[in-house]
């Protein structure tokens, strides 16, 4: 269990008691997900917040917008049909709501296209790595309980960077770069599997054509990672 009154600010928690809220009058599934969980239970300071939901995120946020009273400052920043995603503003929080969805590659470092699920793990495997799998339950019922499905909690203990599968680097070569760059900013071991997939990807021949494809995504983790 975390302790989300403890670690929040009340007025993020008061945002997000009130999608927990939202979320069960729907009976749909709703989480917290990602860096902001990983960094929350290393006693950092969380950045983005994402959350998933079992769902069509897009159309929970139209109706949480629907919902709301008009003197409430809610608004939808951005939506991402292809991706079912969307971005949200309330009060001061920004926060993205992504469906919980497999994802497919056509070729590699392409758009994946997205799958809806109704099972939260089978979410999971789509990220990037373990240690940004772990879920932080807004479900009423079990609002504040840790969710780990892979193994995250262990690989977060012992401070180790590992992928999903072994065509994770392949599928979105910026992985590279964000695994090189949490390494450096937690002080955490890229797994070795991992790291092994790391040069089988960069020795591919094609791996030029592939960053070239995501030009802009890698100047970004590129940028980061300082």
């Amino acid at each position: 269990m975390v302790d989300l009154e403890q670690k929040l600010k009340p007025e993020l928690l008061a945002v997000l008691q009130k999608l927990s809220g939202f979320a069960g009058e729907q009976n749909q599934e709703l989480y917290i997900v990602g860096g902001f969980v990983r960094d929350l239970l290393l006693d950092l300071e969380p950045g983005d917040l994402d959350l998933v939901l079992v769902g069509d995120a897009i159309k929970f946020a139209r109706g949480l917008l629907s919902h709301c009273e008009q003197s409430e400052a809610i608004s939808i920043l951005e939506e991402h049909p292809q991706f079912r995603t969307v971005k949200l503003q309330i009060n001061d929080t920004k926060l993205e709501i992504a469906s919980a969805r497999s994802e497919t590659y056509a070729e590699p470092a392409a758009f994946p296209k997205v799958k809806l699920v109704n099972d939260i793990s089978v979410d999971l495997p789509r990220r990037d790595f373990t240690i940004n799998a772990l879920l932080i339950s807004l479900n009423q019922s079990s609002f504040g309980e840790l969710v780990d499905f892979v193994g995250a909690q262990q690989d977060l203990e012992q401070k180790q960077i590992k992928v999903f599968h072994d065509k994770s680097f392949i599928d979105d070569p910026t992985r590279i770069l964000r695994a090189q760059r949490f390494a450096a900013k937690y002080g955490f071991e890229i797994e070795t599997h991992t790291q092994e997939l790391i040069n089988q990807a960069e020795s591919h021949p094609d791996f030029g054509h592939w960053q070239k494809k995501l030009k802009n995504r890698i100047k970004t983790e590129t940028e980061k990672l300082g």
